[in-house]
């Protein structure tokens, strides 16, 4: 049986059968296979959408750089160069896909001074605690 041993005594000293005692085992097992099976399943489809969405983004008419007010050449393939979007499309996709497993999310466009990361950082705790205080709020409700 895949139960601890202290689990089983403990079913044991409560007069529990030995029959409920093999579906638990059976139970427990399954289910840790289950979770695993669906946490396989998980990072190919994640991996699917983040590089369908980079896709998405590199066909969409216009540019980062597209403006009222036109760019000189020099200054346009300047920042392209810095964002790498001079490289060919599989290169920007491995940098991308590399900088997503860092953590890296680059810079914001709104908030000019911070990154993405820093941004995330900072929010974090609140929307943790919200999510936290929701948690419990449902669960004493019911």
């Amino acid at each position: 049986m895949t139960l601890c041993p202290l689990t089983l005594r403990q079913l044991q000293a409560q007069n529990i059968s030995p029959l409920d005692i093999t579906l638990l085992a059976w139970h427990q097992k399954h289910m840790t296979r289950l979770i695993l099976r669906r946490l396989m399943t998980a990072i190919p489809t994640l991996l699917a959408i983040i590089i369908m969405s980079f896709l998405l983004m590199r066909f969409a008419p216009g540019g980062p750089f597209d403006g009222e007010l036109p760019l000189a050449a020099e200054t346009r393939a300047a920042l392209e160069s810095a964002y790498g979007l001079d490289k060919s499309l599989g290169e920007q996709l491995l940098l991308y896909l590399g900088r997503l497993v860092q953590g890296d999310f680059g810079p914001s466009l709104v908030y000019r001074d911070f990154t993405v990361t820093e941004l995330i950082a900072q929010s974090l705790p609140v929307s943790l605690l919200l999510g936290a205080l929701a948690l419990m709020l449902a669960s004493f409700w019911v």
